[in-house]
């Protein structure tokens, strides 16, 4: 299996063009795919849940004033 990944990135072959002798493309990239991102075998990766955007504080982004504020249209 490790040789296929290798023989993958050095290549630059497709997955489903890699010889058969490295066994399923899919089971080679499936590997590939493990390592690369560190998944667990269950499919999870180390994160439990997605973190939160920050929010920036109310002082570095006021909210807008004066004529510019009602939108690039004139109102009628």
């Amino acid at each position: 299996m490790i040789n296929g990944v290798v023989y993958k990135i050095r290549t630059g072959v497709s997955w489903h063009d890699l010889p058969e002798r490295y066994g399923p493309w899919k089971t080679v990239y499936t590997r590939f795919r493990r390592y690369a991102i560190g998944e667990t075998p269950d499919g999870r990766t180390g994160r439990s849940r997605p973190r939160p955007i920050p929010r920036r504080p109310d002082h570095q982004n006021p909210p807008r004033q004066g004529p510019a504020a009602a939108g690039p249209w004139p109102s009628c």
